[in-house]
């Protein structure tokens, strides 16, 4: 089978994790890499022209890497995620909007075309202090400051400037983040303190039988509504229960035990279910 992976990003297919996984797929399958840095190359490159692959790996988050899934799938190419799934993750407006349409526990967010031009006194009045503050779209950074009140905000304006942002409701939680990546129906989860709290960073794969079953629950979930089969799901626990804070498509892996093995598993179906 011919596999080619679609990358913005040469550090996102030169991993531990992605090297193990090329390497054991090229015992029985030819590999690809399709690299492009701008919109003219994903337009004119004989990636959208020439013969397709038997399947796309879509490991770029970036405009340039969406329009050449795009142009690859209305040819009839089979791209894991799709173009309009990642396009979704990507664009914290659009899965805020999904996952709290689709009745999934998500805090309340607020969406700002520029924080410096856009905060007023009218709306400082009205949110609902600390609040998590987040680049609008996900490929632009992985950024993320906390502000207790008005003036912190006002004075992180100055820093984020025109950027689009969403302010997230920063919900009380034990300090750690809960990720879950899935790959197919396989999971895999690890602990990490958050990058918003004080403290020394730190991470913990959980064994599967340590995975909240709620968790796993909603993350299913989450990828089926997106149409997504390689992502991760970022929670953090409020008294309330778990509550998705983030979704990313084809993430990396850092840190973890198993999933390179459980990739090239899911890529090997992938080529038998597509062709």
């Amino acid at each position: 089978m011919n596999i080619c992976i679609i990358t913005d990003d040469m550090a996102k297919v030169s991993s531990p994790m992605m090297k193990d996984v090329m390497r054991l797929l090229e015992k029985t399958h030819k590999i690809d890499i399709a690299y492009m840095t701008s919109l003219a190359e994903a337009y004119s490159s004989a990636l959208i022209e020439g013969p397709l692959a038997d399947l796309y790996l879509l490991k770029s988050h970036s405009p340039v890497g969406l329009e050449a899934a795009r142009q690859l799938e209305e040819r009839g190419a089979h791209v894991v995620n799709s173009w309009q799934a990642t396009r979704a993750c990507q664009d914290r407006n659009v899965m805020s909007t999904t996952l709290l349409n689709a009745g999934l526990p998500y805090p309340r967010t607020w969406y700002l075309d520029s924080l410096a031009r856009d905060i007023h006194e009218d709306l400082l009045t009205t949110l609902p202090f600390p609040l998590v503050v987040k680049a609008r779209y996900a490929y632009e950074g992985t950024m993320v400051d906390k502000v207790n009140d008005a003036a912190q905000l006002r004075c992180l304006a100055m820093y984020w400037g025109k950027k689009p942002v969403v302010l997230q409701e920063c919900l009380p939680n034990d300090g750690w983040d809960t990720k879950l990546w899935v790959i197919g129906e396989q999971i895999f989860a690890a602990k990490r303190r958050s990058p918003i709290n004080e403290g020394m960073p730190d991470e913990f794969q959980l064994m599967p039988d340590e995975i909240d079953e709620k968790c796993k629950s909603l993350a299913l979930e989450a990828g089926r509504i997106f149409g997504l089969q390689v992502y991760v799901v970022d929670f953090i626990n409020t008294p309330q229960g778990p509550v998705i804070v983030d979704v990313n498509s084809f993430p990396r892996f850092r840190g973890l035990f198993g999933p390179d093995k459980a990739l090239v598993a899911f890529v090997e179906r992938a080529c038998c279910t597509y062709v």
